[in-house]
């Protein structure tokens, strides 16, 4: 046993190799990801479904025009279903609050029934 580590000499040389293998993973991966010259005989792919896209997406503030329509779709979809379960969650914390001050909810049931 070595004085140092809780290891055996096997299994210290044994992770000794492991990082190694580690280390020259490592450098081989940042020699061949970050070369300067990876690029130099890249040829660019011209989709033109991926064309359009990019350019439906640079555009979209040319042909989108806010109206009261948009505004009522977005607020239904974000703004109104979350005050209406805010005002829900609210509404049934009062009463809960209520019940446990007058006495209706025991004080053994109290923390099955409280939000």
């Amino acid at each position: 046993m070595s004085p140092k580590f809780h290891e055996s000499p096997e299994e210290l040389d044994r992770i000794k190799r492991r990082r190694e293998i580690r280390m020259r993973l490592q450098h081989e991966f940042n020699r061949v990801a970050y070369s300067p010259y990876r690029m130099a005989h890249h040829v660019e792919v011209l989709d033109p479904a991926v064309s359009r896209y990019t350019a439906m997406r640079a555009s979209i503030y040319e042909y989108w025009k806010p109206n009261w329509s948009n505004f009522w779709k977005f607020a239904f979809l974000t703004h109104i279903p979350i005050a209406l379960l805010s005002y829900r969650l609210y509404t049934k914390m009062v009463k809960v609050d209520e019940d446990c001050k007058s006495g209706k909810i025991p004080y053994e049931k109290r923390h099955l029934t409280r939000i």
